[in-house]
């Protein structure tokens, strides 16, 4: 974005909330550090109902960067915590006409020695937030390097987990001259890399042409014989380069004793295991998870299920009966029924075909059993 303070950042978020409402989207404060000394810089934006920075923004002071990287610390309702750093790294164009940093020859193009060493920079600069805050870490940003080229493979060699990757074998955020790849990437240190649940490129930009951008350099100036401009107000070709979409589940875990707990939840996304015995849980605000392993977990009241919100995990329970998760329901070897005060959730581990009764698992009080969606609700 333009570094030109807040100015531009501040004029995203104002016309973000516009549309979203006031307040949904807010903008970290300058970092300490500094912004650089290029024309554009990074800038994170985020939701506060969801994020709450830790601490103040910082920048990487090291002069290898032109375009400093940003670090913020964020809390969720839960109290997880993790760190994002957006990057910037050197572009390939505008070659020098001597030196490490020409054109190689390699297919790393020029300046592949300078993005090597802000690569080495970077993880200087993240160590120190991880020693001193959090180790949870997100690396994220245009580094203007493929990925399997030397200045990512410096992160990957020291720890960090390529998500696009993972997720996706042909993931691409670029093209050039009708060659795709993907220089915008999505790093996770070995600690988050489990809490990271999917990761993509949302293509609207590298496939698209440069004649419905909202650039006008390479587009003729208008007059009455000349062709019309293709620009539209959409998110199509709003940049040349694809976005990353990260998914994190940031859950807080919370696991009882092996008898009679009274369990409460965080204000955010919990998962919770009440154990064996007779547990009382109220999982608080946010989606939670309430998992059972096996029937010795049964007799548990639930005091805020809310369906649609929260969620019941069966699956290890059921496989622990050798039940079929998929074929429960119509097997008759789960149901939900009605009971005083609620809904009761009940298992029969020989299902209908067996003479074995049903053996309620778990009490959802005030809940009404019609409102229960078994796929949503129960994973069934």
């Amino acid at each position: 974005i333009e570094n030109n303070g807040n100015v531009a950042v501040d004029n995203l978020v104002v016309a973000l909330n516009a549309v979203m409402g006031a307040g949904t989207y807010a903008s970290t404060d300058l970092p300490l550090g500094g912004t650089g000394t290029d024309a554009i810089r990074q800038a994170l934006i985020y939701k506060p109902a969801k994020l709450t920075p830790v601490g103040s923004a910082q920048s990487d002071t090291d002069a290898i960067h032109s375009r400093p990287p940003l670090a913020q610390v964020f809390e969720t309702a839960n109290g997880e915590r993790f760190s994002l750093v957006v990057n910037h790294f050197k572009s390939k164009g505008s070659c020098p006409a001597s030196g490490v940093n020409t054109d190689q020859g390699d297919g790393q193009g020029c300046w592949n020695a300078l993005r090597v060493e802000q690569a080495q920079a970077l993880r200087s600069f993240i160590g120190g937030i991880q020693d001193s805050v959090d180790g949870d870490m997100l690396v994220i940003g245009d580094l203007n390097a493929y990925g399997r080229e030397a200045p990512v493979l410096d992160l990957i060699d020291n720890g960090f987990v390529d998500q696009v990757s993972r997720f996706d074998a042909e993931g691409y955020s670029y093209v050039f001259d009708g060659e795709a790849g993907y220089l915008d990437h999505a790093l996770a240190s070995a600690s988050l890399n489990n809490q990271i649940v999917g990761t993509r490129h949302w293509h609207i930009n590298a496939d698209e042409p440069a004649i419905i951008d909202y650039n006008t350099e390479f587009k003729q100036t208008a007059c009455a014989t000349c062709g019309p401009d293709y620009y539209s107000a959409t998110a199509y070709r709003s940049s040349d380069h694809d976005p990353v979409v990260v998914g994190l589940s940031l859950l807080k875990s919370l696991t009882g004793t092996n008898g009679r707990d009274v369990i409460s939840g965080t204000p955010g996304d919990d998962v919770i295991r009440g154990g064996i015995g007779a547990d009382t849980i109220s999982s608080g605000a946010g989606n939670d998870v309430i998992v059972y392993g096996s029937m010795r977990d049964a007799g548990d009241s639930v005091t805020d299920f809310a369906p649609g919100v929260d969620r019941l995990d069966l699956s290890a329970l059921l496989t622990s009966l050798g039940i079929n998760q998929a074929t429960a329901l119509a097997n008759g070897h789960a149901r939900v029924v009605a009971v005083s005060g609620g809904a009761s959730v009940q298992i029969d581990a020989d299902g209908a075909a067996g003479s074995a009764a049903f053996r309620p698992l778990v009490t959802l009080k005030g809940v009404i059993a019609a409102t229960i969606e078994p796929v949503r609700d129960l994973g069934l």
